[in-house]
């Protein structure tokens, strides 16, 4: 005779049925920890386990403070295309907002100065700002930029698209970017604003950019909300042309 599941995978598969049919739709809060226990009859430490199964299996995420939400589906980051959060979120059809925490000009860290590759007078500007999608927070972003090339950036400016100012106002052409991929625990600071467990991994993306004329132009360091986001590589195979003469 078969042994039965534990019971915690059984209230699991039937969440999973939920979610399958529709009843629990993509994006929306699930019950609350009562109301399972309530409905399956069974202790808050079985209704726990289920549910982190199928946070384990990436149905569900929690959101810290607010409650389990249904996963809905990811948006697609490109790692070899340098395309702005702005040009990301309007391919997904989402509104962006941005709030700036932090516009201030200072001298650079050594770090940043290497990067950027600047003089050792030169000063940048340092912005914070928490960048959301529908309403939702989805990135903390970090940025420095060297003054002397954006004497007139403002911080109204950095509440729209940063490369529409570069690119449209100032006239400027962007080439290529240096992105570094560095999954991490979050600071206490970061995942308050991203509304996570400072326990969730996130991903950290430092980012280097370069103009058509070889300048480096800016240093981001970029923290994902990692549920939100799913990051691919599409790569082309090069074929070789033989010679048969």
């Amino acid at each position: 005779m078969k042994a039965k599941s534990p019971l915690y995978q059984r209230i699991a598969q039937e969440m999973r049925t939920f979610i399958e049919a529709g009843d629990w739709a993509p994006g929306e809060a699930i019950p609350t920890e009562a109301q399972l226990v309530e409905e399956f009859k069974a202790s808050r430490v079985t209704v726990r386990q289920a549910v982190k199964l199928l946070q384990e299996e990436g149905l569900l995420w929690k959101r810290q403070g607010s409650g389990t939400y249904v996963q809905s589906e990811k948006i697609e980051h490109n790692m070899y295309e340098l395309k702005s959060f702005t040009e990301d979120m309007k391919r997904e059809g989402k509104e962006v907002t941005s709030k700036v925490l932090t516009f201030t000009v200072q001298p650079p860290t050594e770090k940043i100065r290497e990067i950027l590759e600047l003089d050792e007078n030169a000063l940048v500007y340092y912005i914070r700002r928490l960048r959301f999608a529908n309403g939702e927070p989805l990135i903390v972003e970090d940025t420095y930029l060297p003054l002397q090339l954006f004497p007139d950036l403002t911080y109204e400016v950095m509440t729209r698209s940063k490369y529409d100012y570069i690119e449209n106002v100032k006239n400027l052409k962007i080439a290529d970017s240096v992105q570094e991929f560095i999954p991490v625990l979050p600071a206490k600071e970061i995942a308050e604003m991203l509304e996570v467990s400072d326990r969730t991994p996130i991903l950290k993306v430092e980012l280097y950019s370069f103009l058509m004329d070889g300048s480096r132009f800016e240093f981001t360091e970029t923290y994902f909300k990692s549920e939100e986001y799913r990051f691919i590589i599409r790569s082309g195979r090069r074929h070789e042309t033989t010679n048969t003469q």
